[in-house]
């Protein structure tokens, strides 16, 4: 340690503020790794293990378990939601559904959503 030199308050907090930012981005090093161009949208129906306040609280624990991007997620029954993962298809993707179902404390169940989406209606001006 060195003596007799001290740090001012705002020396301080900027060598606090300096390490705070340091941890932020070894955090961001570290994380799960994103899909690139090869992701794909995987669609599946999941069923929670517990109550949620909304779809969107319930997408974010879903990404972290997964470790992928999760949109569109909507509810579609109680404790039922309809997620879209963005993933690598094949191992990727499998790999993120596994993740999903963990200790099972979050998620209960994951299903492949084989729903096949009505098409959409002609536009006014085609329809006739």
């Amino acid at each position: 340690m060195l003596r007799g030199m001290s740090i001012s308050p705002t020396g301080l907090c900027r060598l606090a503020a300096t390490l705070a930012a340091g941890a932020a981005l070894g955090a961001c090093s570290h994380a799960a790794p994103q899909p690139g161009d090869d992701a794909r949208p995987l669609q599946l129906l999941v069923r929670s293990a517990g109550d949620w306040p909304d779809a969107a609280a319930f997408a974010q624990r879903a990404a972290e378990l997964a470790g992928v991007p999760v949109r569109g997620a909507r509810i579609v029954g109680p404790r039922r939601y309809a997620l879209t993962l963005l993933c690598i298809p094949g191992a990727g993707c499998d790999e993120a559904r596994r993740r999903l179902l963990g200790d099972g404390s979050v998620i209960a169940e994951v299903q492949v959503d084989a729903r096949r989406a009505l098409p959409r209606p002609p536009a006014a001006s085609q329809a006739l």
